[in-house]
């Protein structure tokens, strides 16, 4: 079994702030432009996309919006999804995505609330194609997807933290936050 690191140490080691600052906002999370995908195939079927006026950004999950946050309340320098680093390859999944920059590290944050088949082929061609950016990646994942660490420790991803350990630290701190 995969251990996830722990949550709080991963957001105080990359802050110059020991004690977050959750601002609490009264506006909505997700605007009236809200969409969520329903074609069939997409990963994003399961979640709510749309823009969120408290970080005045538009994110793709309920788990990539709390991140967020969280990283804002910690002050950590971000870039959501800046890069695609694409694959020299003719056929097939061409290129990948990772979702979270911290720009000060240089690390790379992989949130994956639903770890399709296209999912694991981007991370597999990241890891074979760009090893150094690899070993630079943090994977968010479920404790309760047996699948996604059967995934993690099968591709030796460098760190794991578990969502449900993040939602247990954060939830009741965060303003606006999205989910159970």
């Amino acid at each position: 079994m995969v251990a996830g690191a722990n949550p709080r140490e991963f957001f105080l080691e990359r802050s110059t702030k020991k004690k977050p600052n959750f601002i609490k906002k009264d506006s909505k999370t997700i605007s009236s432009k809200e969409v969520s995908s329903q074609k069939r195939g997409n990963a994003y079927r399961h979640t709510k996309s749309g823009y969120r006026e408290d970080i005045d950004m538009n994110m793709r999950s309920n788990w990539e919006a709390n991140f967020a946050r969280i990283l804002i309340g910690y002050s950590i320098k971000f870039e959501f999804e800046p890069k695609i680093f694409t694959f020299p390859i003719k056929r097939g999944t061409k290129g990948y995505t990772p979702d979270f920059y911290l720009t000060k590290t240089k690390e790379w944050l992989e949130i994956k609330g639903y770890l399709d088949d296209k999912s694991k082929i981007k991370i597999k061609r990241f890891k074979k194609y760009y090893p150094l950016e690899f070993k630079k990646l943090t994977f968010i994942i479920s404790k309760y997807s047996a699948e996604a660490i059967r995934f993690a420790i099968e591709l030796e991803i460098p760190r794991v933290i578990f969502y449900e350990d993040i939602r247990s630290e954060y939830a009741a701190l965060v303003s606006n936050w999205e989910g159970k």
